[in-house]
């Protein structure tokens, strides 16, 4: 990405700051699961979210039908964009939701949220696809009685529901700071 088009970028969400705790600009690693973790319990009460969370239960009937509906929200109101070369961002729902575009780091933020919010079981899930390269995408999971043991909500993944991506290695982040490996992807 030139010069021109990293100003482009930052112009683009400028304008919908309302204050610097909006984004995290330079975050890295396990420095920017760690700033996930944190905005997600900073902003997962908030009145933003408490209505987000009301507008999807009159749509759904159930834990399964709300991860669904949650995720084809995302996948209709916000295009994918990602950070510029060598810039980890993070952004609030709220602003998230102004912008109207992200990556997997902003999908994961607001869809984890929303899930806590409800009180629905879940974390985010770091992977790594090739070795040596650090974390490479992060997605929400809500822990569920299937056969893996939770849904995938990622919508950085084609936009399909309830798709994992194939991975060397994993690991799930709980919202209290605590994790633990992921078995591997078949």
């Amino acid at each position: 990405m030139d010069e021109k088009q990293l100003r482009e970028f930052y112009n683009s969400i400028n304008k919908h700051l309302s204050f610097l705790d909006d984004v995290n600009l330079n975050a890295n690693g396990d420095s920017t699961v760690k700033l996930i973790t944190q905005t997600i319990n900073k902003y997962s009460e908030t009145d933003f979210i408490k209505g987000v969370v009301k507008i999807i239960d009159e749509i759904s009937g159930n834990t399964y039908d709300f991860c669904k509906k949650l995720f084809e929200i995302c996948c209709y109101m916000i295009q994918y964009r990602k950070d510029p070369d060598g810039h980890e961002i993070i952004f609030t729902p709220n602003l998230l939701m102004k912008v109207k575009k992200g990556d997997c780091k902003k999908f994961t933020t607001f869809i984890c949220c929303v899930l806590k919010c409800k009180k629905i079981n879940s974390a985010s899930k770091v992977v790594n696809y090739n070795e040596g390269y650090g974390w490479q995408h992060i997605y929400a999971i809500a822990f569920y009685p299937n056969e893996k043991g939770y849904l995938t909500l990622d919508p950085v993944n084609h936009k399909r529901w309830d798709s994992e991506v194939n991975y060397r290695i994993g690991r799930v982040n709980f919202y209290r700071g605590n994790f633990r490996p992921s078995t591997l992807s078949t």
